[in-house]
C-alpha cells in the first residue's frame, strides 16, 4: 500500500496516476520542534506526512503559539501554495520525528498540465477539502461570536 492510498486528495486516482504523483515527490525528514515552514514564508510546495506528527499553528503577539491542527500520517498540509501565490497563512512544526513527502509547486503544476483528467480529479478533491475547512471555520466563528455576545 502506498502512502498516497491514505491521502484524501488522491483518493480518486488510479494506481498509475498515484505513481506519477510519487515520481515528483522528495522525502524530507524533520526532528521534533523543527520548523517545516513559517507563517509568512513563500509557498513553494506542499507536504504529505508519511510518519510522525505536524502542528499547524499561528503565533499571536503576547500569547505565543496557537494550535490550529495536529496532523498525522496520511494528512497533507501547505497545499494552498499550489492554488495561490500568497505567503503561508500558518506555521508547520514537526511535533515528533517526522518524515514527509514534499511536492514542489512548479513540478506539481507541470504534471497536472500533462494529464488534465488527473488534474480534474485532484482539483475536485481540493474543492471538497476547502469546503469542509470553510464549514469548520464558520462553526468556530459562530462559537466565538456567541461567546462574545454573552460577555
Amino acid at each position: 500500500m502506498s502512502i498516497l492510498d491514505k491521502v484524501i486528495l488522491f483518493s480518486s486516482l488510479s494506481k498509475e496516476e498515484k505513481e506519477k504523483i510519487l515520481s515528483i515527490a522528495e522525502e524530507r525528514r524533520f526532528k521534533p520542534e523543527e520548523k517545516i515552514f513559517n507563517e509568512g514564508d513563500e509557498g513553494d510546495g506542499f507536504y504529505i506526512i508519511k510518519s510522525g506528527k505536524v502542528r499547524i499553528s499561528i503565533f499571536l503577539p503576547d500569547v505565543g503559539e496557537e494550535l490550529l491542527s495536529l496532523l498525522r500520517e496520511g494528512n497533507h498540509f501547505g497545499e494552498m501554495a499550489i492554488i495561490e501565490d500568497k505567503p503561508r497563512s500558518a506555521s508547520a512544526i514537526a511535533d515528533t520525528e517526522t518524515v514527509c513527502l514534499y511536492f514542489n509547486k512548479e513540478k506539481f503544476i507541470s504534471l497536472m498540465k500533462e494529464d488534465t483528467i488527473m488534474e480534474n480529479k485532484i482539483l475536485w478533491e481540493f474543492i471538497k477539502e476547502f469546503s469542509f475547512r470553510l464549514r469548520k471555520t464558520d462553526k468556530k466563528l459562530k462559537e466565538i461570536l456567541l461567546l462574545i455576545k454573552t460577555l
